[in-house]
Protein backbone atom coordinates (compact mmCIF):
# COMPACT_ATOMS: atom_id res chain seq x y z
CA UNK A 1 0.00 0.00 0.00
CA UNK A 2 2.66 2.12 1.30
CA UNK A 3 4.56 2.03 -2.47
CA UNK A 4 1.41 2.44 -4.29
CA UNK A 5 1.13 5.82 -2.47
CA UNK A 6 4.22 6.76 -3.32
CA UNK A 7 3.93 5.80 -7.20
CA UNK A 8 0.65 7.89 -7.34
CA UNK A 9 2.11 11.03 -5.42
CA UNK A 10 5.25 10.49 -7.77
CA UNK A 11 3.02 10.20 -10.38
CA UNK A 12 0.62 12.91 -9.94
CA UNK A 13 3.97 15.75 -9.43
CA UNK A 14 5.40 13.97 -12.91
CA UNK A 15 2.12 15.15 -14.44
CA UNK A 16 2.30 18.79 -12.54
CA UNK A 17 5.49 19.24 -13.33
CA UNK A 18 4.68 18.75 -17.47
CA UNK A 19 0.88 20.81 -17.25
CA UNK A 20 3.69 23.74 -15.82
CA UNK A 21 6.46 22.94 -18.58
CA UNK A 22 3.53 23.13 -21.51
CA UNK A 23 1.75 26.27 -19.86
CA UNK A 24 5.09 27.83 -19.97
CA UNK A 25 5.62 26.64 -23.23
CA UNK A 26 2.33 28.31 -24.55
CA UNK A 27 3.27 31.57 -22.37
CA UNK A 28 6.47 31.84 -23.93
CA UNK A 29 5.00 31.02 -27.59
CA UNK A 30 2.40 33.53 -27.25
CA UNK A 31 4.56 36.27 -25.19
CA UNK A 32 7.39 36.05 -27.85
CA UNK A 33 4.59 36.95 -30.61
CA UNK A 34 3.69 40.39 -28.24
CA UNK A 35 7.12 41.23 -27.84
CA UNK A 36 8.18 41.35 -31.48
CA UNK A 37 5.47 42.90 -33.13
CA UNK A 38 6.39 45.71 -29.84
CA UNK A 39 9.67 45.92 -31.15
CA UNK A 40 8.32 46.30 -34.94
CA UNK A 41 6.45 49.24 -33.78
CA UNK A 42 9.13 50.78 -31.94
CA UNK A 43 11.87 50.55 -34.69
CA UNK A 44 10.39 53.14 -37.07
CA UNK A 45 9.41 55.87 -34.55
CA UNK A 46 13.28 55.28 -32.97
CA UNK A 47 14.83 55.33 -36.31
CA UNK A 48 12.53 59.02 -36.99
CA UNK A 49 13.80 60.37 -33.80
CA UNK A 50 17.68 59.76 -34.38
CA UNK A 51 17.54 61.17 -38.03
CA UNK A 52 15.69 64.30 -36.10
CA UNK A 53 18.15 64.74 -33.55
CA UNK A 54 20.91 64.26 -35.74
CA UNK A 55 22.23 61.25 -34.16
CA UNK A 56 23.55 59.20 -37.20
CA UNK A 57 27.19 58.19 -38.04
CA UNK A 58 28.50 57.13 -41.59
CA UNK A 59 28.66 53.68 -42.38
CA UNK A 60 31.81 51.30 -44.20
CA UNK A 61 29.90 52.78 -47.19
CA UNK A 62 30.33 56.54 -46.03
CA UNK A 63 26.38 56.79 -46.01
CA UNK A 64 24.78 58.52 -43.16
CA UNK A 65 22.19 56.34 -40.76
CA UNK A 66 20.59 56.42 -37.40
CA UNK A 67 23.47 54.66 -35.01
CA UNK A 68 22.43 53.50 -31.19
CA UNK A 69 20.10 50.81 -32.15
CA UNK A 70 20.85 49.35 -29.25
CA UNK A 71 18.67 51.63 -27.63
CA UNK A 72 15.64 49.51 -29.14
CA UNK A 73 16.66 45.97 -27.36
CA UNK A 74 17.24 47.90 -24.34
CA UNK A 75 13.50 49.56 -24.42
CA UNK A 76 12.46 45.91 -24.84
CA UNK A 77 14.11 44.56 -21.83
CA UNK A 78 12.61 47.75 -19.71
CA UNK A 79 9.23 46.68 -20.72
CA UNK A 80 9.81 42.58 -20.22
CA UNK A 81 11.04 43.02 -16.86
CA UNK A 82 7.92 45.74 -16.16
CA UNK A 83 5.89 43.33 -17.16
CA UNK A 84 7.23 40.31 -15.52
CA UNK A 85 6.99 42.63 -12.09
CA UNK A 86 3.72 43.17 -13.20
CA UNK A 87 2.99 39.45 -13.75
CA UNK A 88 4.11 38.85 -10.12
CA UNK A 89 1.86 41.27 -8.36
CA UNK A 90 -1.58 40.17 -10.20
CA UNK A 91 -0.55 36.80 -9.39
CA UNK A 92 0.87 35.12 -11.77
CA UNK A 93 3.63 34.04 -9.42
CA UNK A 94 0.63 31.22 -8.14
CA UNK A 95 0.38 30.21 -12.21
CA UNK A 96 4.19 29.48 -13.21
CA UNK A 97 6.05 29.91 -9.90
CA UNK A 98 8.88 28.53 -10.83
CA UNK A 99 9.41 31.38 -13.74
CA UNK A 100 8.84 34.38 -11.41
CA UNK A 101 10.79 33.03 -8.62
CA UNK A 102 13.76 34.03 -11.24
CA UNK A 103 12.83 37.49 -10.64
CA UNK A 104 15.57 38.94 -8.88
CA UNK A 105 17.79 37.54 -11.53
CA UNK A 106 15.90 39.65 -13.93
CA UNK A 107 16.64 42.87 -11.92
CA UNK A 108 20.16 42.35 -11.97
CA UNK A 109 20.63 41.47 -15.06
CA UNK A 110 18.41 44.40 -16.12
CA UNK A 111 20.27 47.07 -13.70
CA UNK A 112 23.68 45.67 -15.16
CA UNK A 113 22.74 45.62 -19.10
CA UNK A 114 21.32 49.65 -18.55
CA UNK A 115 24.64 50.48 -17.26
CA UNK A 116 26.29 48.96 -20.24
CA UNK A 117 23.72 50.64 -22.64
CA UNK A 118 24.64 53.65 -21.47
CA UNK A 119 28.48 53.47 -21.65
CA UNK A 120 27.62 52.30 -25.02
CA UNK A 121 25.36 55.47 -26.29
CA UNK A 122 27.85 58.01 -24.55
CA UNK A 123 30.48 56.29 -27.27
CA UNK A 124 28.07 56.40 -29.85
CA UNK A 125 27.09 59.68 -29.52
CA UNK A 126 30.18 61.58 -28.14
CA UNK A 127 33.14 59.36 -28.33
CA UNK A 128 36.40 59.87 -30.42
CA UNK A 129 35.49 57.76 -34.14
CA UNK A 130 39.45 58.30 -35.17
CA UNK A 131 40.75 55.90 -31.80
CA UNK A 132 40.03 52.40 -32.11
CA UNK A 133 41.27 49.59 -29.90
CA UNK A 134 43.40 49.45 -26.95
CA UNK A 135 46.11 51.58 -28.84
CA UNK A 136 44.09 54.11 -30.71
CA UNK A 137 43.14 54.89 -26.30
CA UNK A 138 46.25 54.92 -25.55
CA UNK A 139 47.38 57.30 -27.91
CA UNK A 140 44.58 59.67 -27.14
CA UNK A 141 45.67 59.50 -23.39
CA UNK A 142 49.62 59.56 -24.19
CA UNK A 143 49.14 62.71 -27.38
CA UNK A 144 46.38 64.73 -25.33
CA UNK A 145 45.84 63.57 -22.07
CA UNK A 146 42.32 62.63 -22.90
CA UNK A 147 40.60 59.69 -21.03
CA UNK A 148 38.28 57.81 -24.34
CA UNK A 149 35.03 56.78 -23.73
CA UNK A 150 36.57 53.61 -24.50
CA UNK A 151 38.21 53.58 -21.40
CA UNK A 152 35.10 54.34 -19.48
CA UNK A 153 33.05 52.20 -21.07
CA UNK A 154 35.59 49.40 -20.68
CA UNK A 155 35.71 49.86 -17.00
CA UNK A 156 31.95 50.44 -16.50
CA UNK A 157 31.25 47.19 -18.36
CA UNK A 158 33.99 45.72 -16.08
CA UNK A 159 32.00 47.19 -13.07
CA UNK A 160 28.79 45.82 -14.24
CA UNK A 161 29.69 42.30 -15.17
CA UNK A 162 30.86 42.13 -11.24
CA UNK A 163 27.30 43.56 -10.57
CA UNK A 164 25.76 40.65 -12.16
CA UNK A 165 27.82 37.95 -11.01
CA UNK A 166 27.50 39.09 -7.56
CA UNK A 167 23.63 38.89 -7.71
CA UNK A 168 23.80 35.37 -6.20
CA UNK A 169 25.29 34.89 -2.63
CA UNK A 170 26.76 31.34 -3.27
CA UNK A 171 29.31 33.99 -5.31
CA UNK A 172 30.84 34.33 -2.15
CA UNK A 173 31.99 30.74 -1.57
CA UNK A 174 33.62 31.02 -4.86
CA UNK A 175 37.74 31.58 -5.47
CA UNK A 176 38.23 34.83 -6.07
CA UNK A 177 40.50 34.36 -9.17
CA UNK A 178 37.44 32.61 -10.57
CA UNK A 179 34.85 35.47 -10.48
CA UNK A 180 38.04 37.17 -12.42
CA UNK A 181 37.76 34.97 -14.90
CA UNK A 182 33.84 35.12 -15.37
CA UNK A 183 34.28 38.78 -14.92
CA UNK A 184 37.11 38.75 -18.12
CA UNK A 185 34.59 36.60 -20.17
CA UNK A 186 31.71 39.10 -19.96
CA UNK A 187 34.04 41.98 -20.77
CA UNK A 188 35.68 40.22 -23.53
CA UNK A 189 32.03 38.91 -24.85
CA UNK A 190 30.81 42.71 -24.97
CA UNK A 191 34.00 43.93 -27.12
CA UNK A 192 34.02 40.65 -28.51
CA UNK A 193 30.63 42.11 -30.68
CA UNK A 194 31.41 45.26 -30.52
CA UNK A 195 34.82 44.13 -32.68
CA UNK A 196 32.23 42.38 -35.04
CA UNK A 197 30.27 45.67 -36.30
CA UNK A 198 31.94 46.62 -39.03
CA UNK A 199 29.68 45.40 -41.55
CA UNK A 200 25.71 45.14 -41.73
CA UNK A 201 24.47 42.23 -40.01
CA UNK A 202 27.82 40.74 -38.76
CA UNK A 203 27.84 41.41 -35.27
CA UNK A 204 24.15 40.03 -35.28
CA UNK A 205 25.38 36.80 -36.83
CA UNK A 206 28.26 36.33 -34.83
CA UNK A 207 25.41 36.81 -31.75
CA UNK A 208 23.08 34.46 -33.52
CA UNK A 209 26.01 31.49 -33.75
CA UNK A 210 26.54 31.72 -29.95
CA UNK A 211 23.31 31.63 -29.22
CA UNK A 212 23.04 28.69 -31.10
CA UNK A 213 26.31 27.09 -29.08
CA UNK A 214 24.86 27.95 -26.16
CA UNK A 215 21.69 26.47 -27.02
CA UNK A 216 23.26 23.26 -27.62
CA UNK A 217 25.19 22.89 -24.91
CA UNK A 218 22.35 22.99 -22.22
CA UNK A 219 21.12 19.89 -21.74
CA UNK A 220 17.49 19.71 -22.44
CA UNK A 221 16.19 18.23 -19.00
CA UNK A 222 17.96 21.47 -17.10
CA UNK A 223 14.67 23.19 -17.15
CA UNK A 224 16.02 25.89 -13.85
CA UNK A 225 18.86 26.31 -16.43
CA UNK A 226 16.48 27.16 -19.60
CA UNK A 227 13.96 29.15 -17.06
CA UNK A 228 17.03 31.61 -16.17
CA UNK A 229 18.20 31.57 -19.76
CA UNK A 230 14.54 32.71 -21.17
CA UNK A 231 13.46 34.97 -18.43
CA UNK A 232 17.00 37.24 -19.19
CA UNK A 233 17.29 36.32 -22.49
CA UNK A 234 13.29 36.28 -24.76
CA UNK A 235 13.56 40.41 -25.11
CA UNK A 236 17.02 40.40 -26.01
CA UNK A 237 16.71 37.81 -28.77
CA UNK A 238 13.50 39.42 -29.71
CA UNK A 239 15.19 42.26 -30.47
CA UNK A 240 17.92 41.28 -32.46
CA UNK A 241 15.14 39.40 -34.74
CA UNK A 242 13.79 42.64 -35.15
CA UNK A 243 16.96 44.57 -36.00
CA UNK A 244 18.56 41.71 -37.74
CA UNK A 245 17.16 42.91 -41.23
CA UNK A 246 16.90 46.63 -41.24
CA UNK A 247 20.86 46.20 -39.88
CA UNK A 248 21.64 44.09 -43.03
CA UNK A 249 20.00 45.93 -45.50
CA UNK A 250 22.30 49.31 -43.80
CA UNK A 251 19.06 51.36 -42.68
CA UNK A 252 20.28 51.32 -39.04
CA UNK A 253 23.56 50.86 -37.12
CA UNK A 254 23.72 48.69 -33.78
CA UNK A 255 26.31 50.88 -32.58
CA UNK A 256 28.21 50.42 -29.40
CA UNK A 257 25.37 51.31 -27.88
CA UNK A 258 23.90 47.71 -29.31
CA UNK A 259 27.27 45.85 -29.95
CA UNK A 260 27.92 45.81 -26.39
CA UNK A 261 24.99 45.28 -24.98
CA UNK A 262 24.37 41.71 -27.00
CA UNK A 263 27.62 40.60 -26.19
CA UNK A 264 26.96 41.71 -22.53
CA UNK A 265 24.39 39.88 -22.27
CA UNK A 266 25.71 36.62 -23.68
CA UNK A 267 28.52 36.60 -21.76
CA UNK A 268 26.24 37.08 -18.70
CA UNK A 269 23.96 33.83 -20.28
CA UNK A 270 27.14 31.85 -20.60
CA UNK A 271 27.95 32.72 -16.97
CA UNK A 272 24.98 31.65 -14.88
CA UNK A 273 24.20 28.72 -16.94
CA UNK A 274 27.08 26.65 -18.27
CA UNK A 275 29.81 24.86 -16.89
CA UNK A 276 33.62 26.07 -16.29
CA UNK A 277 35.04 24.16 -19.17
CA UNK A 278 32.68 25.85 -22.35
CA UNK A 279 33.29 29.09 -20.12
CA UNK A 280 36.74 28.75 -20.64
CA UNK A 281 36.82 27.43 -23.72
CA UNK A 282 34.55 30.79 -24.49
CA UNK A 283 37.00 32.64 -23.23
CA UNK A 284 39.99 31.00 -25.28
CA UNK A 285 37.91 32.42 -28.29
CA UNK A 286 37.27 35.81 -27.05
CA UNK A 287 40.84 36.18 -26.03
CA UNK A 288 42.08 34.98 -29.50
CA UNK A 289 39.82 37.02 -31.40
CA UNK A 290 41.05 39.79 -29.77
CA UNK A 291 44.80 39.02 -30.26
CA UNK A 292 43.48 38.79 -33.94
CA UNK A 293 41.94 41.85 -34.13
CA UNK A 294 44.95 43.83 -32.18
CA UNK A 295 46.96 43.66 -35.27
CA UNK A 296 45.01 42.30 -38.15
CA UNK A 297 41.93 43.56 -39.76
CA UNK A 298 39.02 41.31 -39.34
CA UNK A 299 37.49 42.36 -42.71
CA UNK A 300 40.21 41.62 -44.81
CA UNK A 301 40.40 38.05 -43.30
CA UNK A 302 36.52 37.60 -43.76
CA UNK A 303 36.87 38.54 -47.42
CA UNK A 304 39.76 36.46 -47.99
CA UNK A 305 37.97 32.81 -47.42
CA UNK A 306 35.44 32.13 -49.34
CA UNK A 307 32.85 30.87 -46.86
CA UNK A 308 33.45 33.66 -44.34
CA UNK A 309 32.86 35.53 -47.00
CA UNK A 310 29.50 34.08 -48.02
CA UNK A 311 27.96 33.74 -44.82
CA UNK A 312 29.57 37.63 -44.31
CA UNK A 313 27.27 38.89 -47.22
CA UNK A 314 24.37 36.39 -46.56
CA UNK A 315 21.25 38.71 -46.65
CA UNK A 316 22.91 42.19 -47.50
CA UNK A 317 21.19 44.12 -50.30
CA UNK A 318 23.31 42.73 -52.73
CA UNK A 319 23.87 39.07 -53.53
CA UNK A 320 26.33 37.07 -51.22
CA UNK A 321 29.14 36.10 -52.68
CA UNK A 322 28.83 32.50 -54.42
CA UNK A 323 31.02 29.80 -52.66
Amino acid sequence: MAASWETAVCSERHTMESLETADMLMVWLLYTVIMFGLGWTLLPGWMRFMINHKLTDCNYAGERIPTAGGIVICLLLLIHSVIIKGAAYLGGNTFIPSLFAKQSLLNEFTLAAIVVVFLGFLDDAVGHKSFKGFAGHWRLWKEHRVVSTGVLKATGVSMAALLFIFHDSAVLRQPIYWIAVQCLLIVLASNSINLLDTRPGRALKGFGILVVVLAAALPSGESAKWQELMIMALPILVAAAVLLVPDLRGRIMLGDTGANLLGFAMGCWIVQVTGWKLQLLLLLVFVVLHGITWRLSLSKIIDSNRVLSWFDGLGRGSRPNKI
